[in-house]
């Protein structure tokens, strides 16, 4: 057991070494090195940084351009006006329209808001990370299933159940969140890089949050209306939405 212990520890620590926990000053950043042909965008992930996206971009053969959460968005709180942002900033970057985007959780369900409200996007793609939950035999908040699933990338099952059964069975969010930072700064021990490791996990509770709000207001938005007229409404709204959609699932 002891062995096998150690050998999670430097799979972790391997693993969160491959990781810049540091929040971009810049509104974009290129991914990759490919210089020509019509650029694909990604939308930011539920951490907000776009490390376990990075290998995915390097094997396009186009240029990606990430579209960043920085500081300065912390004002952002619901799916809406993050959606507003970074339509504004692809109008910016690329006037015409037209838009490839790829999305990934949190980046995925902004993707689909701007669809919705008839963004001129060409292709969507949602990486969709649901298969990925960590089933517990606790009551766990939807918002830190949804963060266990991103930390899951970097830890085997047994270390990643560890520390979930540690942070949930403190009392308190704010105290969850903390003992989490301190058991990931644990873990990853001086492998772990970067100034911003606090604010990125953070983060990723505020984005889980307005994930989890904006998928319950819809829910509840349809159990308001008769089956039929949903089924009609849905069938009245994809009508109007031009946009590819592909979700490719785990």
């Amino acid at each position: 057991g002891l062995k096998q212990y150690s050998a999670d520890i430097k799979n972790v620590r391997a693993n969160l070494a491959t990781v810049r926990f540091d929040m971009p000053s810049e509104p974009t950043t290129r991914l990759n090195d490919v210089g020509s042909g019509k650029p694909v965008f990604f939308l930011p992930p539920i951490e907000g940084i776009f490390e376990t996206l990075k290998d995915l971009a390097r094997n396009l053969n186009r240029p990606v351009i990430a579209l960043n959460w920085m500081k300065t968005m912390q004002e952002l709180k619901d799916i809406k006006k993050v959606s507003d942002f970074y339509k504004d900033r692809l109008k910016q970057l690329m006037p015409e329209g037209n838009y490839d985007i790829v999305g990934h959780s949190f980046g995925a369900i902004v993707g689909i808001h701007m669809c919705r409200k008839h963004v001129p996007i060409n292709t969507l793609l949602i990486l969709d990370p649901s298969d990925a939950g960590v089933k517990d035999d606790w009551s766990t908040d939807e918002r830190f299933e949804i963060v266990f699933v991103y930390l899951r990338a970097f830890m085997p099952e047994r270390i990643l159940f560890r520390i979930q059964k540690e942070v949930m069975e403190i009392k308190g969010e704010t105290q969850r969140i903390n003992k989490l930072i301190e058991l990931l700064k644990h873990y990853g021990g001086k492998h772990l890089v970067g100034k911003d490791v606090d604010e990125i996990i953070k983060g990723s509770f505020e984005r889980a949050e307005m994930v989890v709000r904006y998928r319950k207001k819809n829910i509840a938005k349809m159990q308001t209306l008769k089956h039929s007229h949903t089924t009609k409404m849905i069938k009245r709204q994809i009508k109007n939405i031009n946009t590819d959609v592909t979700v490719v699932k785990l």
